[in-house]
């Protein structure tokens, strides 16, 4: 059976080091190696049960090839792992603090409850790794992919994420707050209850998202794309939003009071029972858009169009409809007491 230098040597140190123990100690590794002229870095150690809570902390780890390794509750802290292949690898609770991890493969890994904050991560590949309850605070991110991994619970709060994929993969109660996620691709992710307050979220791709009651209070989302994504209950209360993409968007319940909502595209969204009241709509495309029993109190609808869109029920008082264009429009059971309504196109509304 063909057994690498490197194999030899960790095999070694698990059966020298006493059951009871719970760690292997990096420094003796290290001294055996360099007896034997052994090079730990760019070391094959593919399945090496390296034991539960290793101390590797400060570690040169770059460019080994650590495929399916146990490092459950391990110490890297500060460690190079630069170039190293992680994937498949147990690193369940591991504390990867200040860790250099550049072009690393963490691909399908255990990461869940491992502490990265302050890492660099960069051109790392995370997808479908398990990441749930993962801390990320003030990590740097560029080029990372997480597409398909498993991110419930994670704190990623302040995170530099520019350009990061997360297509497919699940956010869940994440903790986004002030990260910076300009450009990032969110294509049919999962982020049901997220806290993203604060983020930059400008250019972002959340084509058929799901964004049920996730928090955006104070998001920049200039240029996102929310085409088909669902954003019930969503807290978007003051939110900047002009020129975006919500077409066929799900906004049922969301809040949106006091939103900025200039030149929006909402054709064919659906906003039953949504919070509207002092929304600036001015310029919007709200062609066959939904608005049963939605509040549209003192909302600024100046110039926009509201061709065939059902406002059956909706709460329209006091708010400007000022050139506005409503033909073929339901406004069955509407309330517009004190709605301006000049030059407003109400041909064939019903």
């Amino acid at each position: 059976m063909k057994m690498t230098a490197a194999l030899a040597l960790l095999a070694a140190a698990a059966i020298i080091t006493p059951i009871a123990a719970t760690a292997i100690d990096y420094d003796w590794i290290i001294q055996i190696a360099d007896r034997m002229g052994i090079n730990i870095p760019y070391a094959d150690l593919t399945g090496v049960n390296i034991g539960p809570y290793a101390d590797l902390s400060g570690a040169d780890l770059s460019g080994a090839d650590l495929t399916g390794v146990n490092l459950f509750g391990a110490d890297l802290t500060r460690a190079n792992l630069t170039g190293t292949n992680l994937a498949g690898a147990d690193l369940t609770g591991a504390n990867l603090n200040r860790a250099d991890l550049i072009f690393v493969s963490l691909s399908g890994a255990d990461l869940s409850g491992a502490d990265f904050t302050d890492a660099d991560l960069i051109f790392v590949t995370l997808s479908g790794a398990d990441l749930s309850g993962a801390d990320f605070t003030d990590a740097d991110f560029e080029e990372v992919f997480f597409s398909g991994a498993d991110l419930s619970g994670a704190d990623l709060s302040g995170a530099y994420l520019t350009a990061a994929d997360f297509r497919s993969a699940d956010l869940t109660g994440a903790d986004l707050t002030g990260a910076d996620l300009a450009t990032a691709l969110f294509t049919g992710a999962d982020l049901t209850g997220a806290d993203l307050t604060g983020a930059d979220l400008s250019f972002v791709s959340l084509v058929g998202a799901d964004l049920a009651g996730v928090y955006l209070a104070g998001a920049d989302l200039f240029g996102a794309n929310f085409d088909r994504a669902n954003l019930a209950g969503a807290d978007l209360a003051g939110a900047d939003l002009p020129d975006i993409y919500l077409g066929r968007a799900n906004l049922a319940g969301a809040d949106l009071s006091g939103a900025n909502l200039v030149g929006v595209y909402l054709a064919g969204a659906n906003l039953v029972g949504a919070d509207l009241t002092g929304a600036d709509l001015t310029d919007a495309d709200i062609g066959g858009t939904f608005f049963p029993g939605a509040d549209l109190t003192g909302a600024d609808l100046t110039d926009a169009i509201l061709r065939n869109a059902d406002l059956t029920g909706a709460d329209l008082t006091g708010a400007d409809l000022t050139g506005a264009e409503m033909p073929d429009t339901d406004t069955s059971d509407t309330d517009t007491s004190d709605t301006d309504t000049s030059d407003t196109d109400t041909s064939d509304t019903d």
